[in-house]
C-alpha cells in the first residue's frame, strides 16, 4: 500500500510499527554486542587456561622424564648388586665344596 492511498491512522500505526521494529533492532544490536563482549571474555579465558594447562603438561613432562632417569638409575644400581650377589654365591658354593670335600 502506498502512503498518499494511506488514511492517517494507517500512517500512524505504520510508524509506530516502524518505530518498534527499529526499537527491537536497536536492542538486538546491543544484545548481539554485549553477547559478542562476554564471547570474546571467555575466549580469553579459555585461551588463558589453555596456556596454564600447556604449561602443567611441560612441567609434569619433565617431571616424568626426570623419575624415569631416577628410576633407570636405581634399577642399573639393583642389576649391580644382583650381579655382585651372584658372584658372591658362586664363591660361597666354592668355599663350600672345598670345605666339605
Amino acid at each position: 500500500m502506498e502512503l498518499q492511498a494511506m488514511t492517517k491512522v494507517q500512517l500512524i500505526e505504520k510508524v509506530e510499527e516502524l518505530s518498534t521494529s527499529l526499537d527491537k533492532s536497536a536492542t538486538d544490536g546491543a544484545e548481539l554486542k554485549a553477547k559478542a563482549i562476554e564471547n570474546e571474555k571467555i575466549i580469553k579465558e579459555l585461551r588463558a587456561e589453555n596456556e596454564s594447562l600447556k604449561n602443567e603438561v611441560k612441567v609434569q613432562k619433565e617431571s616424568t622424564d626426570m623419575y624415569k632417569g631416577w628410576w633407570q638409575s636405581e634399577s642399573n644400581k639393583l642389576a649391580k648388586v644382583k650381579e655382585s650377589l651372584n658372584a658372591a654365591s658362586v664363591v660361597l658354593r666354592a668355599i663350600t665344596n672345598e670345605a666339605t670335600n
